[in-house]
């Protein structure tokens, strides 16, 4: 889906909507749209923190949203 969308993208604005950390986990959501609003959508992703401190997916949707 990533492959496509870049493809037909000439700019993307997003905005993060939402992040909740607890522990090692993160739950983020953000908005985005494409082309002046063409394409647009709402993400869910969680997140790990890994032993070296960096943050790594665990789920990434990009169509989470309506």
């Amino acid at each position: 889906m990533l492959t496509g969308l870049v493809g037909m993208v000439d700019r993307l604005d997003g905005e993060t909507r939402k992040v909740i950390v607890h522990g090692d986990y993160a739950l983020m959501s953000a908005t985005f749209n494409a082309n002046g609003g063409a394409v647009s959508g709402t993400t869910g992703e969680m997140a790990r923190r890994q032993p070296d401190g960096t943050w790594r997916f665990l789920i990434d949707d990009p169509a989470f949203g309506p």
